[in-house]
């Protein structure tokens, strides 16, 4: 399975796996990460992580979800070619 690894003064500290969500049926199961809808998430891999709500909103992200008192998903509308056109 990808993943990347994390190194703290030469040692492995951290490990997280990489692929389609698609592939994790785990997160449809959770109550937390489970999708919010059917809307795909049109984004490059390395531009979906974690933040504060408010670094989110100053970037123009609105709050779709809340399943966790603090866990908010938050979602940004970007105009731009569909998926998977050249």
């Amino acid at each position: 399975m990808p993943g990347l690894l994390g190194y703290h003064d030469g040692r492995a500290v951290a490990w997280v796996s990489l692929g389609p969500r698609g592939d994790y049926a785990k997160l449809e199961r959770s109550a937390v990460m489970k999708r919010v809808d059917d809307q795909p998430a049109r984004a490059a891999d390395d531009s979906m992580w974690f933040g504060t709500a408010t670094m989110f909103e100053r970037a123009g992200f609105v709050e779709v979800a809340r399943r966790k008192r603090m866990r908010p998903v938050m979602r940004r509308a970007v105009r731009g070619r569909a998926a998977g056109s050249g």
